[in-house]
């Protein structure tokens, strides 16, 4: 006869410690599904040669997965999520609102550059082309924050550059 078949005859510890390795690959086969047809997360597609997952349109990478921006906002590579055109966030962490009408933020400001050249002639002449690739106000003054609403005056002299307004919350500490 089976071993199996006797399992009722023996003491539970054994029987548990018989059973376990069953119990255990059956776990194991359930959580190991794998569809070939959606290996990305939700929100998420896979690059162009299929080896990462990235965020799909309109998404931006987040904690937990990505995740839209709120209304009115923009998916930005450096900040995930920016104030849209006309939206200012008065402090990091707040919800983006409507400039006044007769308020304008520095010409400029977040305009794509590779090179200096890229923003000359604008309130925002800095190139910042080493992280966010964008026209950003320079030599600031810390304190009092010089920097338009949304934005705070970094100190970044210490690494041979200048004083740069970038968005709220967004200085190394």
């Amino acid at each position: 006869m089976h071993r199996l078949s006797k399992l009722g005859q023996r003491s539970a510890a054994l029987r548990l410690r018989r059973l376990a390795p069953w119990a255990l690959s059956g776990l194991l086969g359930a959580g190991c599904l794998f569809d070939p047809d959606d290996r990305c997360g939700p929100n998420q597609v896979l690059s162009g040669d299929e080896t990462v997952c990235q965020c799909v349109a309109g998404y931006v990478a987040g904690a937990t997965g990505c995740v839209s921006c709120a209304e009115n906002e923009v998916p930005d590579p450096v900040a995930g999520c920016a104030c849209a055109e006309g939206y200012v966030r008065p402090a990091a962490g707040a919800v983006c609102t409507a400039l006044p009408p007769d308020v304008h933020p520095p010409s400029g400001v977040g305009k794509a550059c590779m090179a200096a050249a890229d923003c000359a002639g604008l309130d925002a002449s800095y190139c910042e082309a080493g992280f966010s690739h964008s026209c950003v106000v320079a030599d600031c003054t810390v304190s009092p924050n010089s920097c338009f609403t949304g934005t705070e005056c970094c100190d970044f002299t210490s690494f041979g550059l200048p004083r740069l307004c970038i968005p709220a919350g967004m200085c190394p500490t």
